[in-house]
């Protein structure tokens, strides 16, 4: 119900064949999926996404990976309270 809640919102997206599309370009286990859908609300995973994504960039890069609070906030539009 929480991901058709996403759908509705217009969070996530369905094919033709009513299936959830997912772009993400990161690899995570299936269990972390869940364990993300079951526990976290939408702006959680949108913050966990993004830490993701920086996170493989910098591996890809070989830079040391720092992002702080203030920036993701002001990326999300977020208070820092809420991340």
């Amino acid at each position: 119900s929480y991901l058709e809640k996403m759908v509705s919102e217009g969070i996530l997206e369905l094919d033709e064949q009513k299936r959830v599309i997912i772009e993400c370009p990161l690899k995570i286990d299936k269990k972390v999926i869940s364990f993300i859908n079951n526990a976290f609300n939408k702006d959680a995973i949108k913050i966990y996404v993004c830490l993701g994504i920086k996170w493989q960039e910098c591996k890809e890069t070989g830079d040391e990976c720092k992002f702080s609070v203030k920036a993701l906030a002001a990326y999300f539009g977020f208070t820092e309270e809420k991340v």
